[in-house]
């Protein structure tokens, strides 16, 4: 039913985690900005993951 949003999460998820691994081969100035990038790419995340949950309980019905 809600496919093509719970794949766009799982791939937002994914990216996440490599954008924190690849911030350990950088030499540190630009560690630091990158984590910062990641940051808020993982607080954007969130704000889908709350609307998607928002969604489900709309549709479903249900307490989730």
């Amino acid at each position: 039913m809600y496919a093509e949003e719970i794949v766009f999460i799982c791939s937002r998820l994914l990216a996440g985690v490599l954008l924190e691994l690849s911030c350990r081969r950088l030499p540190e100035e630009r560690k630091q900005a990158r984590l910062k990038h990641t940051k808020d790419y993982h607080l954007d995340t969130l704000f889908f993951l709350e609307g998607n949950l928002a969604k489900l309980k709309e549709a479903n019905r249900v307490l989730i």
